[in-house]
């Protein structure tokens, strides 16, 4: 089982309570150190046939943002700012992620430059449709109090309707604020679209996450997990073979990586009525490879499959 930053008690899968469909128990997998193409292309392929719409992109993980237009051939300010109507720019901006989705007074910063950057990122997110956020947001179990606005990010998943309620400092990660922010942004502002982040896995089966994992299952359509496995915060995952599991993000004769255990979720939304949830809406893959090249070239891989859903196991809250 992973291991948790702050003393996290575990218990079997959080979601309420996961098996698999096929009887094999639900356990976890593994994947590299630049995932964000292997994210990216999963989005594609779950939303690639889409109509074209206007949408920004916030990658969590750089903490900016990036707004897409349709083709155009404008001219001026509009064309070079990526504002004009259908304009091909896509601009990008620093910004604090997890702020600025709602209105409210910001204060003075001492270069205007960085003022119109901040005001022009929250006009983006308070006014854009956004469709897709991904990124890898970071873990942090030792974040500190969360103040103003990020506050509410992290206590909307301190509270359950039918499942026990949360156990430990789990919630307190870092991480948990950014899967916040892009939910509340996808399932109840916009209302469809997809999430995509590399993450610490311990929202998987830490009991600090039940309400996590209960409002997903409200929120979202269908709930993809790859399990990347790697952890060695207090003892060592090790894969089947025997060999001690690297994390994904290893580099042979560079680094060892982090010691957090890693997975990739992705959460979509369709936007349509859905009266009875689709079958497998929770489908779940491992990744089981000791060494983190051997893993990331069997993520890529997974990538030329066909369908979207190959290698997964349904299953069942």
């Amino acid at each position: 089982m992973p291991g948790g930053l702050s003393g996290e008690p575990r218990g079997r899968l959080a979601w309420p309570p996961w098996r698999r469909s096929d009887g094999r128990g639900g356990r976890r997998g593994a994947s590299g150190p630049d995932l964000a193409p292997c994210a990216a292309a999963k989005i594609v392929s779950t939303w690639g046939q889409a109509r074209a719409v206007r949408c920004s992109l916030t990658a969590v993980g750089a903490v900016a943002s990036r707004t897409w237009r349709g083709p155009s051939s404008a001219s001026g300010p509009e064309a070079a700012n990526g504002t004009a109507n259908g304009g091909t720019a896509g601009t990008a901006f620093l910004t604090n992620a997890l702020t600025g989705w709602e209105p409210h007074m910001n204060k003075p910063l001492p270069f205007p430059e960085l003022e119109e950057e901040r005001d022009r990122a929250d006009r983006v997110k308070q006014e854009t449709p956004i469709l897709v956020i991904l990124g890898n947001p970071p873990y942090n179990g030792f974040a500190g109090m969360a103040v103003d606005e990020e506050r509410e990010l992290s206590e909307a998943y301190r509270t359950t309707r039918r499942v026990r309620r949360p156990e430990g400092q789990g919630l307190n990660d870092l991480y948990v604020r950014f899967f916040r922010m892009a939910e509340r942004r996808i399932a109840e502002k916009t209302g469809q679209g997809v999430v995509c982040f590399i993450s610490n896995y311990s929202w998987l089966d830490g009991l600090s996450f039940t309400g996590m994992s209960e409002r997903y299952l409200e929120a979202f359509d269908v709930i993809r997990i790859d399990n990347l496995h790697g952890d060695r915060i207090i003892i060592s995952e090790y894969a089947p073979d025997g060999r001690t599991s690297e994390t994904v993000f290893a580099l042979q004769g560079q680094s060892p990586g982090i010691k957090v255990g890693t997975s990739i979720a992705l959460l979509s939304k369709s936007g349509t009525s859905i009266d009875t949830p689709p079958d497998g809406r929770i489908r779940y893959r491992d990744f089981h490879q000791a060494r983190a090249d051997e893993r990331r070239r069997a993520l890529l891989d997974s990538l030329d499959a066909g369908a979207i859903d190959v290698g997964y196991s349904t299953l069942e809250p």
